[in-house]
């Protein structure tokens, strides 16, 4: 809830300012000149305090507003207030009573001249201006929108596993290496998934101890059944490696009883 403090000389008016902005921010979220404060506090150090800590400071300027705070600055509590509300670049606002007027620049002490160039608030019709004045202060106390920001990966969001696509067979030869081919794309596959695993602990050892061991268990488990099947697909695949051997070394038997064929066929006789 954002606090606001309500710099003002002894002004009727301004108990209702207070009264409203109370009713609509809170009691504890406004503070104002006359506030009571406990008995040994110094009402000019209150004052800077306030106006230094509020989001929003409104500085009510009654008749003869510039000519009170002329005649005491360093002790007039409303002028306290704004040097420090201007100091601390706060969002002042200065509402005009009726009978009051805005000071210029020369009417003011040197600490409090860059109230002149704020665009005042001129609170003429008491009910309906001080209604326009909360709704105002309301409205500077959204929020702003903050900037969307891309989340950012966890730990285990940042492994990226990358595989490559299985060997295709493209030429004659490539079905004869092709199981060797797979068996080392098998292996590559296999390496990366370790060190994923590993990565993986690692991330969850940062975040807990149990997430740690919990991943642990879980992996070896994982890592039980894959070893498993690499061992049982191994020694199949090795088996279709030695029937596909035994094939080329028939086909080539094949080959060579032609050639030997073809060596024992006789001779054409040149006919006379």
């Amino acid at each position: 809830m954002p606090t606001v403090y309500v710099a003002h000389h002894q002004q009727d008016i301004a108990q209702v300012v207070v009264a409203r902005l109370r009713a609509a921010f809170g009691a504890a979220s406004v503070a104002h000149s006359s506030i009571k404060l406990p008995p040994g506090d110094d009402a000019r150090k209150a004052a800077a305090k306030y106006a230094a800590r509020a989001d929003m400071v409104l500085v009510l300027i009654g008749p003869e507003w510039a000519q009170r705070i002329a005649q005491a600055p360093q002790n007039d509590l409303v002028g306290i207030a704004t040097a420090y509300a201007l100091r601390y670049e706060k969002r002042i606002i200065p509402v005009v009573l009726p009978g009051g007027r805005m000071p210029t620049a020369d009417q003011l002490p040197q600490q409090m001249r860059d109230l002149a160039y704020v665009t005042p608030f001129h609170l003429n019709d008491t009910e309906n201006d001080i209604v326009r004045l909360v709704a105002l202060l309301q409205s500077n106390a959204q929020p702003q929108a903050r900037p969307r920001t891309e989340a950012r990966p966890t730990p285990t969001e940042t492994v990226i596993y990358r595989s490559e696509p299985l060997p295709r067979v493209t030429s004659p030869l490539d079905i004869f290496l092709w199981p060797l081919r797979f068996i080392w794309w098998l292996l590559k596959r296999i390496a990366g998934t370790i060190s994923w695993l590993v990565q993986l602990i690692v991330a969850q050892a940062i975040r807990s101890a149990v997430g740690c061991i919990i991943t642990i268990l879980i992996v070896a488990v994982i890592g039980g059944l894959i070893l498993w099947f690499v061992v049982t697909f191994l020694q199949q695949d090795l088996n279709a490696t030695m029937a596909i051997s035994q094939m080329v070394d028939s086909v080539r038997q094949i080959l060579q009883g032609l050639q030997g064929l073809r060596n024992l066929q006789p001779p054409t006789i040149p006919t006379p």
